[in-house]
């Protein structure tokens, strides 16, 4: 609380002088900051460098972690467009009642594998994939190059191939792999990743 003293000389019928204490003083040893006294506020050099170096080092850690997060993203997403296609082929050929074909492009020109749905071009990855980032193969069941699967009328297979179809879809630079099988001439898939991917 503040106390109030008033000292008026009464000069001329007016306050010449008033004084304002307060009960409230400084310590003499809380100290005046703008005497002798050192700020505290900031950063030393020292401090900077060890802070940076402490970005630096979790950088390293996690950069590798990122970069295999994006394959996988890349990798999956990729897995999970070309199932999609293949179903897709083959309801339109039991709801059409004629046959469908997708064909495979592992090799396109532009480094990225596509594929072709009745003529009509399908470049994997969304958008999210650059020149040759991402191997695939398509091999049948006695290890040979398929390019393409042709789904008839009824939705079954009548591509003349040794069955399961595989199809190995992997980043150029790591080991993850996933893939497709289509086991049965009904046209059933099934997906599979890394260990399950022989």
């Amino acid at each position: 609380m503040i106390h109030l003293f008033l000292q008026p000389l009464i000069v001329k019928g007016r306050f010449s002088n008033l004084i304002i204490a307060s009960s409230h003083q400084r310590s003499p040893l809380s100290g005046d900051r703008s005497q002798n006294s050192r700020t505290t506020e900031g950063f030393t050099l020292l401090e900077g460098i060890i802070v940076m170096a402490v970005i630096g080092v979790l950088t390293a850690v996690a950069a590798p972690s990122w970069v295999g997060f994006n394959n996988r993203q890349r990798i999956n997403s990729t897995r999970d467009e070309i199932v999609q296609a293949i179903r897709t082929t083959q309801s339109n050929a039991r709801l059409k009642r004629r046959g469908h074909t997708i064909t495979f492009k592992p090799n396109a020109a532009s480094g990225i594998p596509e594929l072709d749905l009745e003529g009509l071009p399908v470049v994997l990855g969304n958008g999210n994939l650059k020149a040759n980032m991402v191997d695939m193969t398509v091999t049948d069941g006695a290890n040979n190059a398929v390019t393409s699967l042709e789904f008839i009328q009824d939705g079954s297979i009548s591509t003349d191939v040794a069955l399961p179809i595989k199809i190995v879809v992997s980043p150029s630079n790591s080991g993850t792999k996933r893939c497709i099988f289509v086991e049965s001439l009904l046209g059933s898939v099934r997906s599979e990743a890394n260990n399950d991917c022989p």
